[in-house]
């Protein structure tokens, strides 16, 4: 009997020393720790990395977001990591890192890059679903917008950061930078558009190759089917297009032809209250035409700046081994050698405009 009571007593003790240990681990992570939303990355004139981390806070008054940042400069991102730990009572923690936004001159210098994105791949508590993003010209700008709590601004970081939305628009994650063929596109801020939109960068093996304005992004969105409501103008209105579906064909000797199926909608008709009979016809000519002449200009554009940004290369390897394979042998650029035809079926949607 005695021997039971002691084995429940040691029991008892050792529950609660447990318990008492866990208890006092929690709390002390969680007083400690700073929730990093977002990193941005930047150079000084010296060559120094200026690193800044993006947390949140909730506002009381209105239960709205606010985002912050703390700034250090360092000749690595660690010691910019160590000099904020030092210098405040937090502990960063990276498990709640959403979204990473570099200068336009970090991204450019091909060692400055590979070093950001190295360290985002070996830090484990960063995903690979991080969103990457490229500010034009100025980051103090950025900064300043957020450190007087712009609302656009701060509305855009919710979207990434408290929403998520990885599957609509334009955007590339961590885990997309690498492929077959390195081949992939960072979309670009302006902090003085209204949209925040500069339009994007093409990137290759983590090297630039080229940067595009926002005109771009429409047609590349519609050849690579990237979701999304993406604006036209024709004669008979404005409208927009709700779904788009692209097929590539190789047609041989470097001819290839682009079949496109688009539906969309009406945003303003010019003059009309209704579309009926023929002019349904007509109105899905003239979306089919001005899409496809788009998607042509861009394609001329990508051949021009001989960047594969519709992923020709990787199509060619997954579908056509043999052929690409002859062509590589024979050192033939595909992008900048490449004829392409453009087919467009438009469908007009009913969506009560029309009856």
């Amino acid at each position: 009997m005695k021997a039971k009571l002691n084995i429940l007593i040691f029991s008892a003790l050792l529950i609660l020393i447990l318990a008492d240990f866990t208890k006092t681990d929690v709390n002390d992570s969680l007083e400690s720790a700073l929730l990093v939303s977002g990193l941005c990355f930047d150079i000084t004139e010296d060559g120094k990395y200026e690193t800044s981390f993006l947390y949140s806070e909730q506002q009381p008054e209105s239960r709205q977001m606010s985002y912050k940042a703390l700034t250090a400069k360092g000749k690595s991102i660690g010691e910019c990591i160590s000099y904020i730990e030092s210098n405040t009572e937090n502990i960063l923690f990276f498990g709640q890192t959403d979204v990473v936004f570099m200068s336009e001159k970090a991204l450019r210098d091909e060692n400055i890059y590979r070093n950001i994105t190295d360290y985002l791949e070996r830090n484990t508590s960063i995903g690979y679903s991080v969103h990457l993003y490229c500010i034009k010209d100025d980051m103090k700008e950025f900064l300043g917008k957020l450190s007087s709590e712009d609302e656009k601004l701060t509305r855009f970081l919710d979207s990434i950061i408290m929403k998520e939305p990885a599957t609509a628009g334009l955007g590339v994650t961590l885990s997309e930078t690498v492929s077959a063929y390195g081949h992939y596109i960072i979309p670009m801020m302006n902090m003085s558009d209204d949209k925040f939109s500069a339009g994007m960068v093409a990137m290759q093996a983590d090297r630039f190759v080229a940067e595009f304005d926002s005109s771009m992004i429409r047609p590349y969105a519609i050849l690579t089917e990237t979701e999304g409501e993406y604006y036209y103008s024709t004669e008979l209105g404005e409208f927009y297009i709700d779904k788009t579906k692209c097929r590539y064909h190789y047609d041989g000797q470097l001819k290839f032809t682009v079949n496109i199926d688009i539906d969309f909608s009406t945003l303003l008709l010019y003059e009309y209250h209704s579309l009926q009979g023929k002019m349904i016809d007509e109105v899905e000519y003239l979306m089919s035409e001005v899409v496809r002449k788009d998607c042509l200009e861009a394609i001329d554009r990508m051949k021009e700046k001989n960047s594969d940004i519709i992923g020709i290369n990787l199509y060619m390897h997954r579908f056509h081994h043999k052929e690409n394979a002859l062509l590589n042998e024979e050192n033939i650029n595909l992008p900048q050698n490449a004829d392409f035809t453009v087919n467009v079926n438009a469908h007009f949607l009913n969506n009560g405009i029309m009856y």
